[in-house]
């Protein structure tokens, strides 16, 4: 069986996310969204409730499984007998940010494969730091963010005021 691990900090899950999931799990008998810390980014929901987020995002998908870590990708995936990375790309700037983790991961974990999907043309200006921007001001955020998603947000925000 082909595992593949979708690594991010998904704060929040967006449309472009759910799409490279989608992709990602006709392509892989089994995808394991993993949401990770990342030291560079300041998170505006907790572990769990990005945990809650993507699983209500993903429910419908028999193959797909969402977890979380704080360690290192390469633990994670030795952990879990895992070889294979998936990763959404926007524009150039991801691309190439990628292409350092990357080569930290091949390094890390010599067997390691990253592939790497496109994002829909639509969907390429889409981020989560956009859309926690846009929560801070209390926006319409509807446009970027799976529907049941998008009602779990409301409620987690009217739960934190």
């Amino acid at each position: 069986m082909k595992t593949v691990v979708y690594p991010g900090s998904f704060d929040p899950i967006t449309i472009g996310h759910l799409d490279i999931i989608k992709r990602a799990s006709k392509l892989f008998d089994r995808v394991i969204v993993c949401i990770m810390k990342n030291v560079e980014k300041k998170g505006l929901f907790t572990y769990n409730e990005r945990k809650q987020l993507v699983e209500i995002a993903i429910q419908d998908m028999d193959n797909v499984v969402c977890c979380t870590s704080r360690g290192l990708l390469t633990d994670f995936m030795r952990a879990n007998d895992i070889v294979y990375i998936i990763k959404g790309l926007r524009n150039a700037e991801d691309f190439n940010y990628e292409l350092s983790m990357d080569r930290f991961n091949s390094q890390l974990l010599p067997e390691s494969e990253t592939i790497y999907l496109a994002a829909e043309a639509d969907q390429t200006w889409v981020s989560s730091s956009a859309v926690r921007e846009l929560i801070s001001y209390d926006a319409d955020i509807s446009p970027y963010v799976p529907p049941k998603v998008l009602e779990q947000i409301i409620e987690l925000r009217r739960n934190s005021l």
